[in-house]
């Protein structure tokens, strides 16, 4: 699931190894790819989602990293919360 920078001239997109960068020209009839260059490792395994996105000038990342369930915090949901306010 690639990701395009905001002025169409790279590309971004995942292996196995991290995230990717291809220079493009798509000003010609053909579209051509230049320097192609690993940015960064990237934790978790493929999902059907991107799990990352970039910032139209291709300068920051954010990505989404595996939850660690055995250390993940219980939430307590409340229903009918509302109700119980005229009591207090």
């Amino acid at each position: 699931m690639p990701a395009w920078r905001g002025d169409g001239r790279e590309v971004y997109y995942r292996d196995e190894r991290g995230l990717w960068a291809a220079e493009v020209d798509g000003t010609k009839p053909v579209l051509e790819v230049g320097t192609v260059r690993r940015l960064f490792d990237m934790p978790g395994n493929f999902a059907p989602s991107r799990q990352y996105d970039v910032t139209p000038d291709g300068k920051r990342f954010l990505v989404g990293e595996p939850i660690d369930a055995t250390n993940a915090s219980p939430v307590t949901l409340v229903l009918n919360w509302d109700a119980e306010l005229p009591k207090k």
